[in-house]
């Protein structure tokens, strides 16, 4: 009787960056922030490699689209009915964690990002 000799098969899936965006939001998003957006996205941590940044972006129609200065990373995500916001990447080295709520003229929340010890706050005001 012939023997096959045992297979040891290893193998591993290594996602790092970007914050997948679900294609639709599973809510109806709110349309009483539309308008154009500028503010900073602010360090908390002190750490050398996290730098502040303008962000600068839109709401249309509840969705809002943003884009971080520093390093070109895009922003994406809804305003719910309540004025809650979180926010996708598409960054392939940093995944980026957003959220914030909207009130008024203003949105803000605060922000991390993982593999680094970069976190702090992030707002932007309707222009």
């Amino acid at each position: 009787m012939k023997r096959t000799p045992p297979v040891l098969v290893l193998g591993a899936l290594v996602l790092s960056g970007c914050n997948s965006m679900p294609e639709k939001p599973d809510f109806n998003p709110s349309h009483a922030f539309d308008g154009l957006y500028r503010g900073a996205r602010i360090d908390a941590s002190n750490d050398s490699v996290c730098k502040e940044t303008s962000i600068v972006g839109a709401v249309t129609d509840g969705e809002a689209m943003f884009k971080l200065s520093y390093n070109d990373t895009n922003l994406k995500g809804w305003v719910d009915q309540t004025g809650h916001l979180t926010l996708y990447d598409d960054n392939n080295r940093w995944n980026y964690h957003f959220a914030g709520i909207a009130s008024g003229r203003r949105i803000e929340g605060e922000w991390s990002v993982d593999g680094a010890p970069c976190n702090g706050t992030w707002w932007v005001e309707r222009q």
